[in-house]
């Protein structure tokens, strides 16, 4: 999103829409298994994620309407780092709940 920031400003909002389509698609799945044992780190790490993205798609969109504002455009980087952390946080998460899962044991 930062490159289109820079490339094809007018792209941007297409891009908030699928980061707010998928993020409602994971908030989905999450509650699909948070009946399962072990997945409050993964909800937790999910709720977190909500800020970021929220800001990054405001953001986007002020970048959108003023692609020259440096402020902006600024703004815009950190708030996809801070997507970028809590994406991480999750499969963190889901890599953490899957260890011993496996059928096969590595000796």
């Amino acid at each position: 999103m930062v490159g289109k920031a820079s490339l094809s400003p007018e792209s941007l909002s297409d891009l908030a829409q699928i980061i707010s389509e998928e993020y409602g698609a994971l908030v989905d799945n999450v509650r699909k298994c948070s009946d399962s044992q072990g997945t409050e780190p993964l909800r937790d790490a999910t709720d977190k994620l909500a800020n970021p993205c929220s800001e990054l798609v405001k953001t986007s969109a002020v970048v959108q309407s003023n692609p020259k504002d440096t402020i902006s455009r600024r703004e815009l980087s950190e708030h996809a780092k801070g997507v970028a952390q809590g994406v991480h946080a999750i499969l963190k998460s889901l890599q953490k709940s899957s260890q011993g899962t496996s059928m096969y044991r590595h000796y």
